[in-house]
């Protein structure tokens, strides 16, 4: 949806060909799309797409826009951080809830990097009954690439959907991976 959260800067102008060229401006990482070129009268419209940054942000920004636009006003300042844990009771007004492998499945089918981000917070709950953070389950990702049999040199994470230009993964680490898949009861 439309938000404040993201900027459009459009310098484009009319001209004799169409050469559009539609960026994101990754200095100081912010959320601004960049839009370059030229273009004619009979220009047609294309859609361009491209990744958030700082994605839990892009969520409560949007949120609390919406509330606004629907008579809801919100106090204080949005509050976002990677690993944070409320202790104040909740009421639960809906739950949705996807088996793992369906979730999983959507994830790479599209390559949902809020999806994915949002599991690799979810796998420690789920599998080790820790906290739900970013730490905890990178802990359990190198504790899968080492059963694997993946060298720690061949890997780097700081995050669960890729999108970080400090992810690295070697070609074999990821042999490594599919290799131990292969091995396994499961297909």
């Amino acid at each position: 949806p439309q938000s404040s959260f993201i900027k459009v800067k459009n310098l484009a102008h009319l001209g004799t060909t169409d050469t559009i060229n539609v960026t994101r401006e990754l200095i100081h990482n912010v959320n601004t799309i960049v839009i370059t070129g030229t273009y004619t009268h009979y220009f047609y419209p294309q859609t361009y797409e491209f990744s958030v940054r700082h994605p839990a942000h892009y969520f409560g920004t949007v949120f609390r826009e919406m509330l606004g636009q629907h008579g809801v006003s919100v106090a204080g300042s949005l509050l976002v951080t990677r690993d944070f844990t409320d202790h104040h009771p909740r009421v639960q007004v809906f739950t949705l809830a996807h088996s793992i492998d369906t979730v999983v499945t959507y994830i790479n089918k599209v390559s949902d990097n809020l999806g994915a981000e949002c599991l690799l917070r979810d796998v420690p709950m789920a599998t080790a009954n820790e906290v739900g953070s970013a730490k905890n389950g990178i802990k359990l990702e190198r504790q899968f690439l080492q059963i694997c049999g993946v060298d720690s040199t061949e890997y780097y994470i700081v995050d669960g959907s890729g999108v970080s230009h400090y992810d690295l993964l070697t070609p074999n680490a990821i042999v490594h991976v599919l290799r131990y898949d292969l091995g396994q009861p499961y297909k």
